[in-house]
């Protein structure tokens, strides 16, 4: 699964390169978060070569799938998007959660609630995310100050629900501020 933070999704050479990436790659399905435009995403779909995509109601997160992926939408939430997805390429179903997190601590709490509850599921469960918080100060550089809080509410929902971080490919630092 490829996730992305993707404010430029818009624009042609950001749809190009998208596209290139899924062919590479053999992308069955990409979530994208942060979206700062008010394309149909119906027509970024075929854009991308995707047949499918759903979006969250905020519509903050889309969500596409390939030809041979069914995908059920679980939980449609304004900071996530709760899917079981089915292949006959993959031995059995599994979750997926797209998260696009609120940059408020207080806000983001309702999040780390819906995440407990759909944790419960007896399937293998993926979640590809802007957390918008981290877990430590070690796993960020520069910025704003951190809250103690939100990244103690971050921990006890990680812990809550058993998720393991499966690590990266590439720089562990995904943007910069200017």
């Amino acid at each position: 699964m490829l996730v992305l933070e993707c404010s430029r999704i818009g624009n042609d050479p950001t749809q190009r390169i998208l596209n290139r990436v899924r062919k590479q790659h053999h992308l069955d399905f990409l979530a994208i978060m942060e979206l700062m435009v008010s394309l149909d995403g119906g027509f970024m779909a075929r854009r991308l070569g995707f047949p499918n995509v759903v979006s969250n109601f905020g519509n903050q997160i889309w969500f596409f799938c390939g030809p041979d992926v069914r995908c059920q939408v679980l939980l449609d939430h304004e900071q996530l998007l709760h899917l079981q997805l089915e292949s006959n390429k993959w031995p059995k179903p599994f979750f997926v959660t797209a998260v696009f997190a609120k940059f408020d601590t207080v806000e983001r709490r309702g999040l780390w609630d819906d995440f407990r509850a759909v944790s419960v599921e007896a399937l293998p469960w993926m979640v590809g995310d802007d957390f918008n918080t981290v877990l430590s100060l070690d796993k960020r550089s520069g910025g704003a100050a951190l809250s103690s809080v939100a990244m103690s509410d971050f921990h006890d929902a990680i812990a809550d629900c058993a998720l393991v971080d499966a690590g990266h490919v590439g720089s562990p630092y995904t943007w910069y501020s200017r």
